[in-house]
């Protein structure tokens, strides 16, 4: 396997306003089943395609928003990962994609990123769902995603997941948040 590699996929559904996607374990990857149905609207400014050639050397040049660019500084993130320079630009364009790259990489922020991009943190509603396995990653992605909106105001992230009450979940969600990040089994209790 390279360090990274994206497939395209046809659009499969305008209709829907999440993103789905679901870890798979095999052989010591993850894979990334990215779809990101209809998150952009006509307010969402376009963004140029970039060509597979095209290699950026940094997140300014992915396109990404000032807030987003702002937290990585914050962060201390310095450059895209392969799989970062692969989906970032894709994602911003409105493409589905699948994304393999070993673990450690910085999946969760080649998808987490472009996304966050296409949030409208006016909107009061669930705009992202991240499926994870497990608790433990639901709350690492949460957590990821949270700090990469770190300078978007008004941004709310909920991870759910078994083994807290339902009431604690409920509430924040009914309040109104932006991204769902949860376990199979929670999200479709």
């Amino acid at each position: 396997v390279n360090d990274a590699s994206i497939y395209n996929m046809p659009r499969l559904s305008k209709q829907v306003l999440v993103l789905y996607i679901q870890f798979l374990y095999y052989n010591s990857l993850i894979y990334c089943i990215i779809s990101t149905f209809a998150l952009r609207t006509e307010n969402t400014p376009h963004r140029p395609h970039m060509s597979e050639s095209e290699q950026p050397s940094d997140f300014n040049s992915l396109g990404l928003s000032s807030s987003i660019i702002k937290a990585l500084n914050h962060i201390g993130y310095e450059s895209p990962s392969p799989i970062q320079q692969q989906c970032i630009p894709h994602l911003l364009q409105g493409h589905d994609i699948i994304g393999q790259a070993q673990t450690g990489t910085g999946k969760t922020a080649a998808f987490a990123l472009p996304l966050l991009d296409l949030i409208d943190v006016k909107k009061n509603v669930p705009q992202m769902l991240v499926l994870a396995p497990t608790r433990e990653l639901a709350i690492q992605v949460a957590e990821a995603i949270q700090s990469y909106a770190h300078f978007m105001k008004g941004f709310h992230v909920l991870p759910i997941y078994g083994g807290q009450a339902y009431n604690l979940q409920l509430r924040p969600l009914q309040r109104g948040v932006h991204v769902v990040v949860g376990t199979p089994g929670r999200v479709m209790d």
